[in-house]
């Protein structure tokens, strides 16, 4: 949840200087839409953390999307620059980019006591070796690392 704060934080920075330099509505309202759907994902997040046992598939190809579709847009920003990455759009652009994979890739780590969340009102029946698969995300499910 922190390093999504964090790309909360650069989203909204990014969307500063996209206003205070006059760029193009549609720019600004792609910042806006980015904003937004961060905070929803925030939400997500607090939610699963405290009640999903694992990762919520739809974080995890939120976060997977948000970091392939924002490189094509940070190397524009850092073609485009004069000064490359000294100047702030691109360098905003590429932490962005890079928390955003940072995220997809926190978001696949088991979470290490994910049966006390999973149903804490019912008996269990103790066995041997539980089955971990019903505990794995979506791409663990894909690639049968569970």
């Amino acid at each position: 949840t922190a390093f999504a704060t964090v790309a909360l934080a650069v989203q909204i920075a990014l969307l500063a200087i996209l206003v205070k330099r006059d760029y193009p509505s549609p720019a600004i309202l792609s910042s806006v839409l980015y904003v937004v759907s961060i905070l929803a994902a925030l939400i997500l997040h607090y939610f699963e953390h405290f009640n999903m046992p694992n990762s919520s598939s739809m974080l995890l190809v939120y976060w997977l999307f948000t970091a392939l579709i924002s490189i094509f847009p940070t190397r524009t920003r850092i073609e485009q620059s004069p000064n490359g990455l000294a100047d702030s759009l691109p360098l905003l652009k590429l932490l962005f980019t890079v928390v955003a994979s940072f995220v997809f890739g926190l978001e696949n780590i088991t979470k290490p006591d994910h049966r006390s969340l999973a149903h804490p009102d019912v008996d269990k029946v103790v066995q041997a070796k539980l089955s971990p698969e019903p505990h794995a995300n979506l791409f663990s499910h894909f690639t049968f690392v569970w």
